[in-house]
Order: structure tokens, then C-alpha cells, then sequence
């Protein structure tokens, strides 16, 4: 029974892991938009003379 709960627990800790990581991946492409969408914008304000 020691044995199952140590498994479920190591599988617990490898799901949290994954789940922290793809957290982490979502939240660097946020940011990569982010400042994609200000480089974009700021390149059209400087074309059209604003």
C-alpha cells in the first residue's frame, strides 16, 4: 500500500511539474505577443508621422 501511495505521489509531482512548465511557456508567449504587438505599433505610428 506504501508502494502506491509513493507512485501516486511521484506521479502527482511529475504532472506538477509539467503543468508549472507549460504555465511558465504560455507566459513567455504572452509576453513575446505583448511586445511584438508594441514593435508592430509603434512601427505604423512612425510610418504614418504620429
Amino acid at each position: 500500500m506504501m508502494a502506491a501511495k509513493e507512485a501516486f505521489f511521484e506521479r502527482q509531482q511529475a504532472s506538477d511539474a509539467e503543468l508549472y512548465r507549460k504555465q511558465k511557456e504560455a507566459e513567455g508567449l504572452m509576453a513575446l505577443a505583448k511586445a511584438q504587438r508594441f514593435y508592430v505599433k509603434t512601427l505604423q505610428d512612425a510610418l504614418r508621422g504620429d
